[in-house]
């Protein structure tokens, strides 16, 4: 190619691959020198499954790790006509913005599993309501409500790895990450709490279980590290009737548990066998629905996102 030609990077890696292991291979195969004949940076995007053009287009900042200004200024001059929020664009070294990426996602993991925690310890105190507790600490401008709710723990493709590589980074360097191996303990241990909490309430013998909402998150059929997923593994490892139903789509979650549950394509067959409902995500759509079936059988509705109330059976 005559000319310049920049080379951005958006896959997230640990600190020192880029300089390490990618440039001299983009080297190698070109004959060419970074800095002198192409421009190279590092740039992830913070964008997730659901939201990518929002994200893309609204995001908080764009991150930018240049080897050398000139590549710098040319992919914040393309940024500047990408996003319609002006946003600003944070702009370091390559193995700095490498730790900023995975930085970020292990920080947000420990902010998810502190709310979780928080909401394990409100369940016993009486009259504690844990929604009230975390919109308090949400409004401390230091704290920020983003991400600040118990329910269940985190999943996807993104924040368990990176939080994982965020320790494994360090340990080989030395360093001791008490936090970041301590919430993905905890995280894991959210399945196995919630799996006690549903079969408390069913029968091996006589109740059929039904989970909504496979996904990790909202607005998404992905299922990779899904908490609900999880959750059926432990009800099916202890003999429990699983049927399951993810209202953006089963395929991901039915290749992951096979055969072992019964999956429903459509929300109300899947409801209308059930004896125990549980709502693995915040699903309005499905609230409705649940409460005209209860006015007509009993059902146990287990809800950590405290969407389902009691009342709505009247």
């Amino acid at each position: 190619k005559q000319g310049g030609h920049l080379v951005v990077l958006t896959s997230t890696l640990l600190p020192g691959d880029c300089e390490r292991d990618v440039i001299p291979v983009i080297e190698k195969a070109s004959g060419e020198k970074a800095g002198r004949d192409f421009g190279f940076c590092y740039s992830p995007l913070f964008i997730a499954i659901g939201s990518v053009i929002k994200n893309l287009l609204h995001p908080d900042f764009f991150l930018v790790g240049e080897f050398d200004t000139q590549s710098g200024n040319l992919l914040e001059s393309f940024y500047r006509t990408v996003c319609d929020n002006g946003a600003p664009v944070r702009r370091m070294n390559v193995p700095s913005a490498e730790l900023t990426k995975i930085s970020v996602n292990s920080y947000i993991t420990m902010k998810i599993t502190f709310a979780n925690m928080l909401g394990e310890v409100a369940e016993r105190i009486p009259g504690v309501d844990i929604d009230d507790v975390t919109q308090a600490l949400g409004s401390d401008k230091r704290i920020g409500s983003a991400y600040l709710k118990s329910g269940l723990g985190y999943g996807g493709p993104c924040f368990p790895r990176d939080n994982r590589a965020f320790a494994y980074m360090a340990m080989s360097r030395g360093v001791e990450t008490p936090f970041a191996a301590r919430t993905d303990e905890y995280n894991k241990s959210i399945m196995g709490r919630w799996a006690k909490k549903i079969m408390a309430s069913a029968s091996k013998e006589t109740d059929i279980i039904a989970l909504i909402g496979m996904s990790y998150k909202p607005d998404t059929a992905f299922a990779e590290e899904s908490q609900t997923i999880g959750i059926a593994r432990l009800l099916v490892e202890q003999g429990y009737n699983v049927h399951v139903h993810n209202p953006y789509g089963n395929d991901h979650a039915r290749a992951l548990l096979g055969d072992s549950v019964t999956s429903h394509d459509e929300l109300l067959p899947c409801l209308e066998q059930a004896s125990v409902v549980f709502l693995g995500l915040p699903l309005v759509q499905v609230i409705e629905p649940l409460a005209q079936l209860c006015k007509t059988k009993t059902v146990s509705v287990i809800d950590p996102w405290r969407q389902w109330k009691e009342d709505l059976c009247e």
